[in-house]
């Protein structure tokens, strides 16, 4: 019974030293260069409203002519709601205008929104969002309490 709990307990510690890496470097932008924007302009060829983040699939044509097909990052669902984005907001060959920021290595991926702010989203001719700022998340204790209740305090 010892052995087993000792084996337990240090295959614990070796995912609790494993696993907040690759969390960690879920959420890093270095990956980007976010001290340049490009604006792409393209169709929509898919649009992902999923955790942990929101994609855009899309197709730009080059300046040689050729197709590219970029995949653009946006923040989770939940933030890209409070910026007025739904699973509705595009869709399969909208005509978009969109500010991303792009890989540092070339390959067609970009980064738009992240918790803290949208980047230019035209879609159809429409403007769907600006470089906006999210409201910031207000505490769920602080939030609870405004609202009158005590249910936290008694």
């Amino acid at each position: 019974m010892q052995g087993t709990r000792a084996a337990g307990m240090a295959t614990a510690a070796f995912a609790l030293v494993l696993i907040p890496g690759p969390v960690l470097a879920h959420h890093g932008t270095s990956r980007y260069d976010l001290e340049k924007t490009i604006t792409l302009s393209g169709t929509v060829t898919g649009f992902d409203w999923g955790n942990p983040h929101c994609l855009v699939h899309m197709d730009v044509k080059g300046s040689d002519g050729e197709i590219q097909h970029w995949t653009l990052e946006l923040a989770s669902p939940f933030t890209m709601s409070h910026a007025g984005w739904s699973k509705d907001s595009l869709r399969l060959g909208d005509e978009v205008v969109v500010d991303t920021h792009p890989a540092r290595n070339g390959v067609p991926l970009g980064i738009s929104a992240t918790s803290r702010s949208v980047m230019k989203f035209i879609v159809n001719g429409k403007l769907l969002s600006t470089q906006d700022k999210l409201p910031q998340k207000e505490n769920f204790a602080a939030s609870w309490m405004r609202r009158g209740s005590t249910a936290l305090t008694t």
